[in-house]
C-alpha cells in the first residue's frame, strides 16, 4: 500500500488544482517522498539515473554542464553542492580536483551518494564530503566556501525555508565566493504562458492545451514503481523576478537568466520566421514561455 502525503483523490484537472493541493507544504512534511526509488529511478530520468550508476556520477548531464560551465571550478576550490541528492555536483567537482562537500537532508540520497564515493579512486574519494543535514543551519564556519551550488531545489522547499537556506549560504560563502542556482519551471510559463498557449492553440486547432502538470499527473499514474504524491514536491516555482528579489532580502546582488528561451515559433526557415524569432526575443515573452532559471549571485559586502 502506497503511503499518502497528499490527503486527496489526486484528481487534478488543472495548475489551479495542483496549486491547491500543495498549499501550506514544507520540504520538512514532504522529507518521506525523498525515498531510495526517488533517487535511483526518479531523478531527472530512468535512462539519466542509469548514466549516473554506471559513470559513477562523472558523466555531466544537462543538470551538471551549465552549472558547471559557469562555476570555472579550479584545483584547491572549496565546493559546496547543498541537496546534493546522489551527488553528481560533488563527484564532477571533486574529478576537477576541487575539494567538494555534499549536504542533503534525505538519508537515501546520502546513502547512494557514499556507495558511489567508496567505488572511486582514492583521490577522487579523499577529496569527497557527504553529509546528512538540514540546510537551513549549516555546520561551517563563516567565509568558507569558494563556490556554493543550489540545483533544482528552490523549487522543493517553502518560501520561508528558502529564505533560512539563502541566508546560510551567504554565511558560508567566501567574501568572493559564487552562488550558482538552477531552478525549474519559471511560474510564469506555468500559468500565464500556458494560457496564451492554450489560447492560440484553440485558435489554430479548435483544441485546447493540456497543462503539462495534469498530462505528467496522468504520465505518472500509469508507473507502478512511482507514487503520485512526488507529483507534488515542486512546492515553490519561480519567476525571474521572484528569484532575483528573494535574493536581494538575503543579502546577495544576482544576475538571474532563463537559459531555454521557450521560443513558441518553430525552427526560423526564411526571412519571416527569422523576424518572428528576433521580435520574440526582445518582446520579453521568452520571459513568459521560458522555463530554466540560472543565477549567479554573490554576497553583498556588509
Amino acid at each position: 500500500m502506497k503511503k499518502r502525503v497528499i490527503d486527496t483523490d489526486l484528481n487534478i484537472k488543472s495548475y489551479r488544482d495542483y496549486r491547491r493541493l500543495i498549499k501550506g507544504h514544507t520540504a520538512k512534511s514532504l522529507h518521506e517522498m525523498y525515498d531510495d526509488i526517488y533517487f535511483e529511478k526518479h531523478v531527472g530520468s530512468k535512462e539519466m539515473s542509469d548514466v549516473f550508476f554506471k559513470s559513477l556520477g562523472l558523466t555531466e548531464t544537462k543538470y551538471t554542464k551549465i552549472p558547471l560551465e559557469i562555476a570555472q571550478i579550479k584545483a584547491g576550490d572549496i565546493v559546496l553542492d547543498i541537496g546534493c541528492g546522489r551527488g553528481e555536483m560533488v563527484f564532477q567537482s571533486a574529478n576537477k580536483k576541487a575539494h567538494a562537500t555534499g549536504i542533503d537532508y534525505s538519508e537515501a540520497a546520502i546513502k547512494i551518494a557514499r556507495n558511489i564515493q567508496e567505488k572511486h579512486t582514492d583521490d577522487i574519494r579523499s577529496r569527497i564530503t557527504f553529509l546528512c543535514c538540514n540546510a537551513e543551519n549549516l555546520d561551517f564556519g563563516d567565509n568558507t566556501f569558494d563556490t556554493a551550488f543550489l540545483l533544482d531545489v528552490v523549487e522543493h522547499v517553502s518560501q520561508s525555508e528558502l529564505y533560512a537556506i539563502l541566508r546560510e549560504i551567504r554565511r558560508v560563502l567566501k567574501t568572493d565566493g559564487r552562488l550558482i542556482i538552477h531552478t525549474t519551471p519559471n511560474i510564469w510559463s506555468r500559468s500565464v504562458g500556458y494560457r496564451l498557449k492554450s489560447i492560440a492553440k484553440f485558435f489554430l486547432t479548435g483544441k485546447t492545451a493540456v497543462h503539462p502538470i495534469v498530462a505528467q499527473f496522468q504520465q505518472l499514474k500509469s508507473d507502478p514503481d512511482y507514487n503520485e504524491d512526488k507529483l507534488f514536491l515542486h512546492i515553490n516555482e519561480q519567476s525571474v523576478l521572484s528569484m532575483k528579489m528573494n535574493l536581494m532580502k538575503c543579502g546577495f546582488k544576482s544576475r538571474v537568466w532563463l537559459n531555454n528561451s521557450g521560443n513558441i515559433w518553430a525552427s526560423p526557415k526564411g526571412f519571416i520566421n527569422s523576424l518572428i524569432s528576433i521580435l520574440y526575443k526582445l518582446s520579453g515573452l521568452k520571459y513568459i514561455f521560458g522555463s530554466d532559471i540560472y543565477v549567479v549571485a554573490l554576497p553583498v559586502k556588509k
